[in-house]
């Protein structure tokens, strides 16, 4: 976000659906062995260790990324 009085603009602050999202967008497009933590912070323009306040651990996110994709599949 730009200010318009010439301040610098504010950190965009992910939310952990939001680093889903993006996994999934990084799975899609270019498989599983494309994505990792850097991979994934680099699309999200961050550094890889603003993605652990959402997630302890890659195994951590991929389970959530499980946890989306069969989610449409549950009761």
């Amino acid at each position: 976000m730009v200010d318009p009085h010439g301040a610098q603009p504010r950190p965009v602050r992910h939310t952990r659906a939001g680093v889903v999202d993006a996994a999934l967008r990084i799975l899609d497009d270019q498989g599983l062995p494309d994505l990792t933590m850097r991979h994934l912070a680099a699309a999200l323009d961050v550094q890889p260790s603003a993605l652990y306040w959402h997630f302890p651990n890659k195994q951590t996110l991929l389970a959530a990324v499980a946890d989306r994709i069969v989610a449409p599949a549950l009761p």
